[in-house]
């Protein structure tokens, strides 16, 4: 059993079996989960036919893309609140409302591209 190795501080990454997966932080961050929750290395899993990491990975991308959408939504919201302040509001209130709305929209788009 080996539960010293971690995941590799490298871009290449440090199994065949997750190589190419992704970011390399996200893909250091999965294979940290997998060691943790199963005791041994990517390494051993890919070496030995461990099945149901691809799911796994499917799954965490899975969970990661549903929380950046609550989150986007949530500055969705801010944005169309500050939509109507800025039709009800006149001169600077108006345009500083608007300002607002447009900060919380890049917000929600930044959210979704990550």
């Amino acid at each position: 059993m080996n539960t010293t190795e971690g995941p590799s501080t490298t871009a290449v990454g440090w199994s065949a079996l997750s190589d190419g997966l992704g970011p390399a932080t996200e893909r250091d961050a999965f294979e940290r989960v997998v060691m943790q929750w199963t005791g041994r290395d990517m390494a051993y899993h890919h070496a030995n036919g461990t099945t149901g990491l691809e799911f796994a990975w499917f799954c965490w991308q899975t969970a990661r893309d549903a929380e950046r959408e609550r989150c986007a939504r949530i500055c969705d919201g801010i944005g169309a609140t500050h939509t109507g302040e800025a039709r009800r509001l006149q001169g600077r209130h108006a345009t500083h409302a608007a300002g607002r709305r447009e900060g919380a929209n890049e917000c929600a788009a930044e959210i979704r591209r990550a």
